[in-house]
């Protein structure tokens, strides 16, 4: 039905930031601090957004596959 994707609010993974080059590291970094202080819904206790960085080296387009083999509902290029 879904093809194993979860809705965005179930997912183990929700959000993928992806750097294009090392350049950006920075601003990647404010992102990243922007997204951990973001909670779904308060008042509720660890219910904050889950995410990760993706800074390495690989191709974008490598990242980019990688972020829809593991079926993650929002991915972030920067």
């Amino acid at each position: 039905m879904n093809a194993g994707r979860f809705p965005f609010w179930i997912a183990p993974e929700q959000v993928r930031v992806i750097t294009v080059s090392s350049n950006v590291d920075a601003y990647a970094q404010e992102v990243e601090n922007l997204l951990r202080d973001i909670y779904l819904m308060k008042p509720l206790k660890f219910n904050e957004l889950r995410f990760s960085l993706d800074n390495s080296e690989n191709s974008l387009a490598k990242k980019v596959r990688q972020a829809e083999l593991s079926k993650i509902p929002l991915v972030c290029i920067i």
